[in-house]
């Protein structure tokens, strides 16, 4: 099978997939956000990592963050626009739209100050804008070549 053809199939549950273990992330306390007086904080056990760090106080959910931005996107591929596409538009969609939630996402994630590159940008969200950025180029190729799948 073609490569974009598989990309396309498997895109929506990889989605779906980073929705699912990024509830388990939340669950044990781990990815966590960075300090926030918001009332979408939350005060991690002292037993699990996020707990450990922050001593009580509350925390970004980034792990909920990244849970619903997965689900997002799943939606967005699997209900978003229902016409046959070229072989690749879908993994496409995917890389663009995950890069730039995982971007958004690490905008609250907590790093350790040696995480972050220079100019304030994290190692996530430099691989990120490249994820998005193929995304957009793998976009504009497939669009404008090709045929269209199941065609």
């Amino acid at each position: 099978m073609p490569f974009l053809r598989v990309a396309d199939a498997l895109a929506p549950q990889v989605a779906l997939g980073i929705g699912l273990t990024r509830i388990g992330c939340f669950l044990n306390g781990c990815c966590y956000g960075r300090g926030t007086d918001s009332a979408l904080g939350v005060v991690f056990p002292p037993t699990c990592e996020a707990g450990a760090v922050s001593h009580g106080a509350p925390l970004h959910p980034t792990q909920l963050y990244a849970s619903a931005a997965g689900f997002l996107v799943w939606g967005l591929l699997v209900l978003g626009d229902r016409r046959p596409f070229r072989d690749g538009v879908v993994f496409a969609r995917f890389l663009l739209l995950y890069g730039v939630a995982r971007a958004l996402e690490d905008l609250w994630r907590a790093y350790e100050p040696g995480a972050v590159l220079g100019g304030g940008l994290t190692l996530s969200q430099a691989i990120s804008a490249a994820l998005a950025a193929a995304g957009l180029a793998l976009l504009v190729k497939v669009r404008g070549s090709g045929r269209r799948a199941g065609a």
